[in-house]
Parts: C-alpha cells; structure tokens; sequence
C-alpha cells in the first residue's frame, strides 16, 4: 500500500486512520481526567425583586412550515438510482460530503439541494454503510484528511471552500470535487459521479469536424462526468451509449457521420446534434453568416426534422454577456437568443444562450418533444443581413415562436428494441468552447446528452410523470 505524505502520516496505517477521519466522522479527544470538586459552600438566599408588570404578548402570527427541499417522490426516485447503482457485489461503500460555507463562496440553493440528495441515499442499498455530511467550517481532523487526499494542497489553500463528496469502496477513498452550480441538477451531477465511481463512467462517442480539435476539446470540458471516445470510420456505433455531434462550422463533418449515426439510432442508441445550416465568421468586428461546411442535414434524412432557412432573431431576450479578447462584454445583439430550456424527458430545466440559432421545422402531428423556443416577438433574418453588433435590428414582418431544439423517438430496426433518442439544437453554442459558459450552457449539454446515452436509472422524473 503506497505511503501518503503531508499532515496524514507516513506510516501505512495512516491511510486507514485517513479513512476513518472521513468515512466515520471525526473523533473527539479524550475527556480530561476527573478531578475532585472542592466541598460546595452554600451561598445565601437571593433576595427576589417584585415581578414586573409585563405587557401583553403580541398575538403569533402562524408559521408555515418550510417545503422540503425534495418531494417524497424524488426522495424515493434518488434512493432506486443508487439501489441500481449499487446492486452488483463489490466492496462496501461510504459516502462523505463536504459543504463549503456561504462566505467562502458557497451557494445555499445548490448546496442545500446536493445535501438533501446525499441524505436521500441513506439506506438505499446494502453496500451504502454510511452517509455523512460535513459542513464548513471544518475542524482540524477533516482539514487534514483532506489535504491527504489531495483536495487542498499540503499547506495553504481555503477550507471552507471546498465542495467534495468523498467515495470509498473497501478501503479505496475517491474524492468528486467537480460538483457545481451551472453543471445541471445537483441530483443529476450526484448520481452520475457515483455511477463513474462506482461502474465506470459512460461511453460516449464524439464527432467533430474533420481536424477541428477545439470542438473535441470543448466537448471534454462540457461534459466531465462521461467517457468522451472519438469515432473513427470502423468504430461500431452500438459500442457507445450515445454519439455527440457538434457541427461546429470549422470544417467538413467525416463522410461516415451520417451512417454511423443512423445505425446507432436504428438500433436504440442516442444521438445529440448541436449544429445548424449556417456558420459565422468574424470580420474586422462584425461577423459574415456563410454556409456551414459541417452542416448536419444529412444526419437528420429520414427523422422529419429539418432546418428552415434563416437566423433566427428575438429582442426579448437580445441583452447576453458574451466573450471577447477583453473579458466579457454586453452587448445588444439579438443574434444571441436566450430562452428557457426544457431537458429531454422532463429531467430538468435551465436558461439557454442560442447564438445564430436556426428555426426548426417539426412535422405536424409527430411524437416530438420541443426543448427551447424563441419569444412571440421573434422573427427570422436573411443570412445575408449586416451583422454588426451596432447596427439597430427591428422586428420583422412576421415576428412569432420559433422552435430552437427538440427531442424525438426514433423506430428501432428490430421488433421488441427499443427506439433511438435524438436531440437536435439548431446551433453549436451551447457546446461549443465560445457560448458553453454562457449561463446554463454546460447544464442543458449534461442534460441532454445524459438522456440520449438511455441511462433510465439516473433519470430523476417530474412529479407529471408519475403514475397515480
């Protein structure tokens, strides 16, 4: 067993005290030896004042009890995730979550809902021994077992800011430090660090254009909590849960894409398209709409969604801070709708930055789930316009709702499979390394590419879909 350097020790039986320290809450000292009380001197009786007149109380207004932070059903529904999670045979496993303080940068909203989600899996399965939660300030012990463990450096650092959940199975303690706000739900992020901890994380196939290594990099920072694989032209489609396309614009999409991602469809796969028909280019501080040469229409043959010609443009919601060589900047620009998005299945909601998003057209009457839509106030603009930022846009003749981004079934080949799941959005900005920042951009990519990959155990469901 490897030797652990720092305040922890130096001895192999430090790494089990380590474990203790964190898994088993953290020991008190000894009590003081007892010592003798001198002979208790009685003191003479106190001399009791008159009592005061005291006004009447003020009559109590009623307190409404707090809502709970989960309903009883989603209580229930995180506890069946971590049955499932933790049904095979394995080493016991204990958890420990520490929770930064608000003056250290925590977040009360998050953090209470991430808690709440710990202490739901309490009992959840046999091999969950213990749950604990710890928050700041942290005593000396938890301090020290943490800087163990390489979450704090060895000297230095700031404690009471450390937002971690400690995994141990068996003797083996795995430290989860990248749980945070703007990542998805608190409940989502748990459960699917868990599933990487303990089952591996989930296999996800990438395509990008063709030599455009930014995109595949931005993907890898999007998406922390699966295993990102590049798929190659003899890669097996259904060797992967799911396949992320982001048809960024900086190039052609491999010539296989198309037939690599109906095959995963047609045998129940997920597939998640960011992308649309147009690309834009930066030109001495405006930007050129062109046509994009990573276009993703050929993957959509056969699905019945299709894009519509056009950018669309919403001053509803035109004021976004977007990224520039000097920091942030805000900018009137109605090229960058925000909308409110709705996760696939129900799993979650987030405010969504669409830059140059393109409409959809969604064929009437088909079994479609519409994720993101423009305001009534919106209208559609020639790719030909003059974007710069400073021109002054005004409404179209025909302002109305534009649809954004969906989710669909797709038949499965085979009788008795199960149906594929895509997911279209009509621009690469919410993975893409430029927008994905951009208020809850990383939380709708988890989000959707966490339905696409059919891990049903993980999918935390609104109180709408339960059966009475």
């Amino acid at each position: 067993m490897r030797r652990i350097s720092g305040g922890v020790g130096r001895r192999t039986g430090a790494w089990v005290a380590l474990a203790g320290v964190l898994l088993a809450g953290c020991p008190g000292h000894a009590p003081p030896p007892l010592v003798e009380p001198p002979p208790l001197v009685e003191p003479p009786p106190p001399v009791e004042p008159p009592p005061p007149v005291e006004p009447p109380p003020p009559e109590a207004s009623p307190v409404e009890a707090a809502e709970p932070v989960l309903t009883e059903r989603e209580a229930k529904r995180l506890a069946e995730a971590a049955a499932w999670l933790l049904a095979e045979d394995g080493p016991p496993v204990r958890l420990r979550l520490f929770l930064p303080s608000v003056e250290a940068g925590g977040d009360p909203v998050f953090d209470g809902e991430l808690r709440a989600a710990v202490e739901a899996l309490r009992a959840a399965a046999p091999r969950l021994l213990r749950v604990d939660v710890t928050a700041a300030p942290f005593d000396e012990a938890a301090v020290t077992a943490l800087r163990g463990l390489g979450v704090l450096p060895r000297e230095g650092g700031e404690p009471d800011a450390v937002r971690c959940l400690v995994v141990a199975l068996g003797d083996r303690l795995v430290p989860v430090g990248d749980l945070a706000p703007g990542r998805g739900e608190p409940r989502l992020q748990l459960l699917l660090a868990l599933h990487r901890v303990v089952r591996g994380p989930i296999r996800i196939g990438t395509i990008v254009p063709v030599g455009d290594t930014a995109g595949a990099r931005a993907l890898a920072e999007a998406l922390p909590d699966f295993a990102l694989v590049p798929v190659e032209a003899s890669s097996d489609p259904l060797g992967f849960a799911a396949i992320v396309v982001l048809a960024s614009g900086n190039g052609p999409l491999p010539a296989w894409a198309a037939a690599a991602t109906r095959k995963a469809l047609a045998y129940g796969r997920g597939v998640a398209v960011f992308g649309g028909r147009y690309a834009t280019k930066d030109e001495h501080g405006a930007r050129r709409v062109v046509r994009s040469p990573s276009d993703p229409t050929p993957l959509l043959a056969g699905t019945g969604i299709s894009f519509a010609d056009g950018i669309v443009l919403d001053p509803a919601c035109a004021r976004v801070s977007v990224p520039s060589a000097v920091g942030r900047l805000f900018l009137s620009y109605p090229p960058f709708v925000r909308s409110a998005f709705t996760l696939p299945g129900g799993t979650g909601r987030a405010i969504a930055v669409l830059p140059f998003a393109s409409p959809l057209v969604v064929p009437e009457g088909a079994a479609v789930e519409v994720l993101a839509r423009s305001s009534e106030a919106s209208w559609i603009e020639s790719p030909e316009a003059d974007w710069n930022p400073s021109r002054a846009f005004r409404p179209g003749p025909e302002p109305a709702s534009r649809v954004l981004a969906v989710a669909l079934r797709v038949a499965a080949a085979g009788a008795g499979a199960d149906g594929g799941r895509l997911v279209v959005v009509s621009t690469p900005g919410p993975a893409s390394a430029e927008a994905r920042t951009l208020d809850g951009n990383a939380a709708v990519v988890a989000g959707i590419v966490a339905w696409a990959a059919g891990v049903e155990e993980l999918l935390l469901l609104d109180e709408e879909d339960e059966e009475p």
